[in-house]
């Protein structure tokens, strides 16, 4: 009997991240925030300085359990954001990448480039897609 290899996964970070991550001001209000992200069906912002730097995160979950207080215009992302978040670059394996996320419980790791501004993000959903496409027969 002969063993075939086993099918790889895309190699790097950048090969499956979502490029159009979305980012915003930390002033950004939450209500504003929710609306951009139903209408492009996303499930987490990441949330920027005046700099353009991360300095946190936010996932549809953190808004829906607002309740209707996510409608309140006083109310930003800065103060819901989860602040500093795990991140990683572009160049990150996809196999360490995957081993970080299962270790920390992590849905979605923003990747950043060298000055810290976001680039792309890759969710638990990329990694599941990149998978399957390995594991497809050819």
């Amino acid at each position: 009997m002969v063993l075939e290899p086993a099918p790889t996964m895309a190699a790097l970070a950048a090969d499956i991240m979502s490029p159009s991550a979305l980012h915003l001001p930390s002033d950004t209000s939450v209500g504003a925030a929710w609306g951009t992200m139903q209408a492009r069906s996303l499930h987490h912002v990441c949330v920027t300085n005046a700099r353009g730097e991360l300095i946190g995160l936010v996932t549809d979950h953190d808004i829906l359990a607002l309740g209707q207080e996510r409608h309140a215009p006083s109310v930003s992302l800065r103060d819901v954001m989860k602040p500093a978040p795990v991140t990683r670059s572009r160049d990150t394996p996809l196999a360490a990448l995957a081993k970080l996320m299962l270790k920390l419980h992590l849905d979605a790791v923003p990747i950043v480039n060298g000055q810290n501004h976001p680039v792309g993000i890759v969710t638990s959903a990329d990694l599941l897609d990149a998978l399957s496409a390995a594991a497809a027969p050819r």
